[in-house]
């Protein structure tokens, strides 16, 4: 095998079988041997990228985005005559094939230190990184030495050759894989290594095929640590993959030792609200002008109201997950110790954290109502101007013609369903209930612990609101792109027309789809192993026998299921986004149309692909993210543990209606409720389940001579909402009648 300084990085990057450089050489290849001893992760980044030479002295981790350049730093660009010919000029006398030179506003969505700065970005085609390197830092040096001659200073120059720098987009694997069964087998191992070399500043690990696409990937140990974290890089990645290869070799797969290498990125899981470490971001909202019908359906948002009313015996309403309900992290009291209780079935009215929901989420209440403005601004003026053309013809004795009367008349007609809209929008936010229990920030306690995050809702208040068979699931049309097809072999969409009817489970391999809040309707596989995330900033009790919570321990690890979309039959694909922020909540379902799972969270890493999809800038533009979910069966037995003390309980999923129809789906609803604190979330609905706890208590209250039955709809994704009926659920099964 050649040294690495001789050898492409892209195609090392490409070929699984290639066996490991020595230790002193298994990173890319290191900028100028500058690699080595303790840095920034940025820094290590960027030192061991082969094609891309920057003048800032901590680059922001590549990908970034970048936006049109502010006309007073073009202006600046500008003075300097002739500036781009000279600047081809420079690259080009010195060797490099230029391809594109572009003055930019760089910048990192939701990244320190990643606000807009100037720019000039050039593309090159480079023939090898050896010199690349020595043509870039040199044509670099001589652009910098143009700008200041100049007097212009500020900017930062940027060449890299977009074919080659490297973009890390994961891809699934299916469970019986040896090297997954490698990386469980020692995955306590490289976190202990973790935990001594970073402390808390590893956010999670996990196994994946990495690269720009499918056919350039390799195995990693593939570990997401805090920005901003320094270590001695080099060496860790040494320590894992000596790690995984012992193992292989003890596992008698001598032949695949060097096949796995380790990365170290920034990024990490949020509970869905919030980047990692942040606060809340909701101050770009998500307009539903286009689905503004009074109806909750599944997808859109909600948000804290306030204080919570009593309930009654019975209730009825939707399951959500357990952060979104969580009073807001300014709130410090409130935050902490409802992540330490949850919310206890039983607790008074006065309870401080009995509180209400909303929807829409405040932020998107306010652009719902923005949006309609702008739309009805538009309308009208472009009405006015149609008015003005057709009566300048007639004064000019002309006859109007029949295309611009029907245009005028559209308008007319737009325009009066925009004030319609107004009118409705005026009623929001609505109150759509109160919370009665959630699970806290918990874990399972078995081992490894799995991650426990749900919350019920219940709307008994609003007794006109019918929570009947009404989870309409999408059509293959809706899914769009995202169907099974492109993901695995011989699977199909083969859901059926209506409500959804079964509950089923998450299983490594399969093909799953949400639709959320924010980011629709995606679809995507479930990894053949869980990521393992590191929870020691915001630890989770275990969830005892009783449904009461186990204080935190300091340090905490906990698994969880993640769904990455990689459509791994599409040559040359690299990977999407299954989620963003704002989904939380969100039910995912298989092909069949069974409830599989509740998305928990979102799990991201800063050097995948950039999101293009259109979002609001306060969620577009950063990097691709995966879903982190409960598999619908521990979200079952944990909602039974948490609500029954000494005896079993069901989740039933009602029978179809025999009234459902399309047009019963349009039946709009009468919600009104008060503004408050919000959040965006999906809303979930797994609509009339019947839930029968031991007693109408937890800890806290004394047991009830009877039962008591929950008649539970739950919240999240893309079915629609349980619209209005005039008859009761029927259930399937029978209910097991407690003591």
């Amino acid at each position: 095998m050649l040294p690495l300084a001789h050898q492409d990085p892209i195609r090392i990057l490409g070929s699984p079988s290639q066996p490991h450089p020595p230790p002193s050489q298994r990173s890319s290849h290191q900028r100028f041997n500058d690699a080595p001893g303790p840095m920034t992760i940025e820094l290590f980044l960027y030192r061991t990228e082969p094609y891309r030479t920057s003048s800032e002295s901590s680059p922001l981790p590549f990908p970034y985005r970048t936006t049109q350049m502010v006309p007073a730093a073009l202006a600046r660009l500008q003075s300097i005559a002739n500036c781009p010919n000279r600047v081809r000029k420079i690259l080009v006398d010195l060797g490099l094939q230029v391809s594109s030179l572009t003055p930019v506003m760089r910048s990192k969505v939701r990244y320190a230190g990643g606000a807009p700065r100037p720019m000039i970005k050039v593309h090159v085609r480079a023939t090898d990184h050896i010199s690349f390197q020595q043509q870039s830092e040199t044509g670099k040096q001589q652009i910098q030495g143009l700008l200041t001659s100049n007097g212009v200073n500020g900017f930062s120059v940027e060449i890299l050759d977009p074919d080659r720098v490297l973009v890390r987009s994961i891809f699934s694997l299916p469970p019986s894989n040896i090297i997954i069964e490698a990386f469980e087998g020692v995955s306590k191992t490289i976190v202990d290594n973790l935990c001594q070399r970073l402390a808390n500043k590893w956010t999670s690990v996990c196994l994946f095929k990495v690269g720009r696409t499918l056919e350039q990937s390799s195995y990693s140990v593939f570990v997401t640590v805090k920005p901003g974290t320094v270590s001695d890089w080099q060496r860790l990645q040494a320590q894992t993959q000596n790690i995984m290869d012992a193992e292989l070799r003890r596992l008698g797969n001598s032949h695949l030792v060097g096949t796995v290498r380790a990365d170290f990125v920034p990024g990490g899981w949020s509970d869905g609200t919030q980047p990692t470490g942040a606060e809340p971001s909701c101050a770009d909202g998500k307009s539903f002008m286009e689905d503004l019908d009074g109806q909750p359906k599944l997808g859109c948002s909600i948000g804290l109201v306030g204080d919570l009313s009593g309930g009654g015996p019975t209730h009825r309403g939707f399951l959500t997950s357990h952060h979104v309900i969580t009073p807001p992290k300014k709130h410090a009291d409130l935050f902490r110790n409802h992540n330490l209780t949850g919310t206890v079935y039983g607790w008074g009215k006065e309870h401080p954290l009995k509180t209400k929901v909303q929807f829409f989420a405040e932020p998107d209440v306010i652009a719902t109502k923005q949006d309609i403005e702008t739309e009805i601004e538009i309308n009208q003026d472009t009405l006015q101007k149609r008015e003005e053309s057709i009566k300048q013809g007639e004064l000019a004795g002309m006859e109007p013609e029949p295309g611009r009367i029907a245009n005028r008349n559209n308008l007319v007609r737009t325009g009066n369903k925009l004030l319609e809209l107004r009118a409705a929008a005026t009623k929001l936010p609505q109150q759509l209930g109160h919370i009665i229990v959630s699970s806290g920030r918990a874990q399972t306690n078995e081992s490894p612990p799995r991650v426990v995050d749900w919350a019920f809702v219940s709307v008994d208040e609003f007794p006109n609101m019918r929570l009947s068979d009404h989870n309409v699931l999408p059509t293959k049309a809706e899914i769009g792109s995202d169907i099974p097809d492109k993901y695995v072999k011989n699977v199909r969409y083969l859901a059926p027309e209506g409500p959804f009817q079964n509950f089923g489970m998450l299983e490594p391999g399969r093909w799953y789809f949400k639709k959320g809040r924010t980011s629709g309707i995606t679809g995507g596989l479930c990894h053949g192993t869980s990521v393992v995330i590191n929870s020691s900033d915001a630890p989770r009790g275990s969830m005892r026998p009783d449904g009461t919570l186990e204080s935190p321990k300091p340090v905490e690890t906990v698994n969880v299921a993640i769904i990455v979309n990689t459509q791994l039959l599409e040559p040359g694909v690299g990977q999407k986004s299954f989620c963003n922020l704002g989904d939380s909540g969100s039910l995912i379902f298989d092909e069949d149309g069974s409830c599989c799972g509740l998305m928990s969270g979102n799990w991201s890493q800063d050097t995948a692909p950039l999101e293009q999809t259109g979002w609001s800038t306060d969620y577009g533009g950063g990097c691709v993210e995966s879903g982190l979910a409960m598999d619908m069966r521990d979200v079952q037995k944990w909602i039974a543990q948490r609500m029954a003390v000494g005896g079993p309980a069901q989740l039933i999923i009602p029978s179809k209606l025999e009234g459902y129809s399309k047009r019963n789906a349009n039946t709009q609803s009468s919600l009104t409720g008060p503004i408050r604190e919000s959040l965006p979330s999906s809303l979930l609905i797994v609509d009339g389940v019947e839930f029968r706890p031991a007693t109408a208590s937890i800890h806290t209250m004394k047991p009830s001579p009877n039962p008591t039955t929950l008649d539970w709809s739950c919240a999240s994704f893309a079915l629609e909402m349980a619209r209005h009926f005039q008859i009761g659920p029927q259930k399937l099964g029978s209910k097991a009648q407690l003591e």
